[in-house]
């Protein structure tokens, strides 16, 4: 307690001790190996209990009161406690998921932003602290440090003599990497921000199918790097143009407050589909040519082009390797060479059989274990990553390689090793991110929530598709949350949630659609086709298309023609117009249903 007391003296003071007002900056590898200027980091070493003191008087009980009274953006991941990177990288892949699903075009671009630590207008988030209520002596103290301190470099060679600090012609800006005020510091920048974003900004909204629950926002971000996005098209301007409008606002919103963006490094994609004979194809950027430009900080007559990825490809955000579409492929081949490398060195090292099951458990189980949660995997494909690990560990652990795998993985009680399943730790880890999102009832899990809706719906059942076979329902797109599903299903996992959406029946002895045709036996091929047609018909039971007695089938739903007498009151997902070959197994199948056939 005492030790804090002296800490704080200069801060309620209002002055800067002279031990404070030196730093010693080191500089360190952003990876291994590679030394090029522009990957290296400077880290500023201060003194300790100046960082100290920063923490505690400032840092702390100031983010708590933002925290209370809700001024942080929920689209802010970083410097926050309680927060998860996971949690950013979810909402992407969710975000990305329900575009999918509902096939209505997403706009999307991935900022990166140039070391914003190192860039803040230090009077712009003094200013911030007053407002905040910050004592003024504590906010001269963190003032006059700011102007005079000194900084040396330290190399191999030693620590410099001669120093550098700020002047009037070259001011020195920023706290530093290594300073414990820093993420505070910037998450008062992105608060600025944030809320200088005008009402009209392009952002995300999406609704539940029932409409009961709706969010919009504008992306995702992590300290400061952020995704943007738009999947609205309005005032005339093209999906494209308003995704440049949101970007170039936020680049200028950025650069008022100090920071930049590393244009050569941000890049973007475009989720559209086009429609071929009733069935859907996710258009590449052949098929969708546009560009995005913006301006650089204070040059606004000189536009850079914005690289732009397909949405087939992936990209990595905060160690995930996501593909807009769904697909798995990077995050595999990056899981993969983890692996391999593992192996490589396990074979050839000299390991006691503890040393070699640790390396596994806490080395390379924890690498593989990072990505998968938000992915979309399924077992087979975890089984062949996994794969070349047995073989490699299982002679160091002295047991035969090619043992049953139920025994490798089976409980200890059993006799089994109880070695951890990359799948199953996964998907727990998985489980455990859908239900304390849906019970915590934040953005997240409304956007769960209204990707479960939307399944609900594709599947056409009217009991919770969760707590049923998947394989029942194989014309539905894999996806996340199609991957959960199979997990919990394959273990006999049975949910309850009450404020899930579930279609009603209109009259007695109604039946829904996909239930009855699947009764039917129908071909996985026929029961795609059929779910395609129901869907452009925006119909779910059979009283949907039966007259008011419901003795007889309407005959534009026999033959492709919407129904205008009877609007639907729920959001469906985009559907292109069937094939005529479509309309003849819909008609063949409904026949089935008629009693003169």
């Amino acid at each position: 307690m005492s030790g804090m007391l002296t800490m704080r003296i200069p801060l309620t003071a209002g002055f800067s001790p002279a031990r404070w007002r030196q730093i010693v900056d080191v500089i360190l590898p952003k990876k291994l190996g590679d030394y090029r200027i522009h990957r290296l980091r400077i880290i500023a070493l201060q003194e300790s209990d100046f960082n100290q003191a920063n923490r505690l008087a400032i840092g702390r009980p100031l983010q708590q009161l933002l925290e209370t009274i809700k001024l942080v953006p929920d689209m802010q991941h970083g410097s926050r406690a309680s927060k998860r990177c996971h949690s950013a990288v979810f909402n992407k892949q969710l975000t990305f998921e329900i575009h999918r699903y509902i096939k209505q075009p997403l706009a999307y671009i991935e900022n990166d932003a140039v070391g914003c630590y190192d860039r803040i207008i230090n009077p712009l988030v003094l200013l911030f602290l007053r407002i905040l209520g910050l004592h003024p002596c504590t906010v001269s103290s963190l003032a006059r440090t700011c102007d005079q301190t000194y900084h040396r470099i330290k190399t191999i060679y030693g620590t410099s003599e001669e120093t550098y600090s700020s002047s009037e012609k070259v001011p020195l800006f920023g706290p530093g990497q290594g300073s414990t005020i820093g993420p505070f510091l910037w998450l008062l920048c992105f608060i600025l921000i944030f809320l200088s974003l005008t009402e009209d900004t392009p952002a995300i909204h999406l609704s539940a199918v029932d409409t009961s629950h709706s969010v919009q926002y504008v992306g995702e971000a992590f300290v400061d790097d952020s995704g943007l996005g738009t999947n609205q098209q309005m005032q005339n301007m093209s999906l494209v143009d308003n995704l440049e409008r949101l970007a170039q606002q936020w680049e200028k919103l950025l650069y008022s407050t100090g920071g930049a963006l590393n244009l050569s490094k941000c890049f973007w994609f475009q989720l559209s589909w086009s429609w071929k004979t009733g069935g859907s194809k996710l258009n590449s950027i052949h098929d969708t040519p546009a560009e995005v430009k913006l301006t650089s900080e204070g040059d606004v007559n000189h536009k850079i082009t914005i690289p732009r990825i397909e949405a087939t490809s992936s990209f990595r955000t905060l160690g995930v390797h996501l593909s807009p579409s769904g697909s798995n492929t990077g995050a595999l081949a990056v899981m993969e060479s983890f692996v391999l490398d593992y192996c490589t060195t396990l074979r050839g090292s000299h390991l006691n059989r503890q040393d070699a099951l640790m390396s596994y458990i806490q080395y390379l189980l924890p690498k593989l274990r990072f990505q998968p949660p938000v992915l979309s995997l399924t077992k087979r494909q975890c089984d062949k990553l996994v794969s070349p690990i047995y073989m490699a560990l299982l002679p160091k652990l002295h047991i035969n390689r090619h043992t049953s795998r139920s025994i490798i993985f089976g409980p200890e009680r059993l006799g089994g090793l109880s070695l951890p399943h990359i799948y199953v730790v996964t998907n727990i880890d998985k489980l455990q991110l859908f239900l304390g999102h849906l019970r915590i009832k934040d953005r997240t899990g409304n956007l769960i929530h209204i990707d479960l809706t939307y399944l609900q719906l594709l599947s056409g059942s009217g009991t919770f598709f969760m707590n049923q076979d998947p394989s029942t329902y194989s014309w539905i797109d894999t996806g996340w949350l199609h991957s959960l599903w199979v997990f919990t299903s394959h273990h006999s996992l049975h949910f309850y949630y009450p404020k899930q959406w579930l279609p009603l029946k209109s009259r007695q002895n109604d039946k829904f659609f996909m239930e009855i045709f699947n009764t039917l036996k129908g071909t996985y091929k026929d029961m795609e086709i059929l779910n395609r047609c129901r869907l452009f018909l925006q119909v779910i039971t059979l009283s949907d298309i039966t007259n008011a007695a419901g003795d007889r089938l309407i005959i534009e739903a026999k033959t492709g023609l919407l129904l205008s007498s009877r609007p639907s009151s729920l959001l469906w997902p985009n559907q292109g117009p069937p094939s005529q070959a479509n309309w003849k197994v819909w008609k063949h199948y409904l026949s089935l249903l008629e009693v003169n056939g």
